[in-house]
């Protein structure tokens, strides 16, 4: 077998190799040369099925360290492999932590974000507390759950919870965040007014906040997921359930693949 029927990389594998060997004292020309020819008898076979030398053997530097020492070079293709694995083991936990999503969270208006979210918790809570309510006969009714305080609870506590990420998500957009003193001065202030907004609800008199049933609850719950089906459908945001928890982490991706040396300078302080 001559070279010209090998590929031009292939060749130049083996030129090189037969360059490492000459030089070497483990090899004599005979030894060589029957290693050569054998060398190309497989990268013919490889040509075959499109593999080149490479990636057979490695580089020529790899292969000869293969031949000459052969427990060194175990113990190097061993050591590359448990390598190579926990690098995958580490794109895959960071592929499983990204979000499966490309939009952020500002690139929606903070309405869009709320009506989606105090949707979804009225679905959430109605069909909790109409589960709550089952437990007992099937005309009671859930202590402290009206039907003013349930719409209450959940629009309240959707803007809190669409406020609050927004204060504490960076704007990939601006490089410059709110201080931390202001951030957590605007969370504390948004969770009082959840906790007085919804207490002076649960206080309203039953004419006005009438206990709901167990089967009211699940009602409620039912109309209000077929109605938000329905409007997700015609819905500019990516689908999924509370989806700002998702967008929220694509900002602060985005952010930080934006402005690497803002973290950095924050981390140094």
């Amino acid at each position: 077998m001559t070279n010209s029927e090998l590929s031009k990389r292939n060749q130049e594998f083996i030129f090189h190799l037969t360059k490492l060997l000459s030089q070497s004292k483990s090899f004599n020309d005979e030894k060589t040369n029957s290693t050569i020819a054998e060398l190309q008898e497989k990268l013919l076979t490889g040509q075959k099925t499109g593999k080149t030398a490479r990636q057979l053997f490695g580089t020529p530097t790899e292969y000869f360290q293969d031949l000459t020492d052969p427990k060194a070079a175990a113990a190097r293709r061993k050591k590359l492999a448990q390598q190579g694995h926990h690098q995958a083991a580490a794109s895959s936990a960071a592929d499983a932590r990204r979000p499966k999503i490309t939009q952020q969270l500002f690139e929606y208006s903070f309405w869009t974000e709320f009506l989606d979210t105090a949707w979804t918790l009225l679905i959430m809570f109605s069909a909790m507390y109409a589960l709550t309510a089952a437990l007992g006969t099937s005309s009671k009714k859930v202590q402290g759950v009206g039907l003013v305080s349930l719409f209450v609870l959940s629009i309240v506590a959707g803007a809190v919870y669409v406020f609050a990420t927004r204060v504490l998500s960076p704007d990939p957009s601006k490089k410059e965040r709110r201080p931390v003193w202001q951030r957590i001065l605007l969370l504390l202030l948004a969770l009082a007014a959840l906790f007085i907004v919804f207490t002076a609800a649960t206080l309203l008199p039953a004419v006005i906040n009438p206990a709901l049933s167990a089967l009211w609850l699940f009602i409620i719950a039912i109309v209000s997921g077929v109605s938000y089906y329905f409007w997700r459908k015609q819905s500019s945001l990516p689908k999924g359930i509370l989806i700002i928890g998702s967008l929220a982490t694509n900002a602060t991706l985005q952010y930080r693949q934006k402005y690497p040396k803002a973290k950095k300078a924050r981390s140094k302080k």
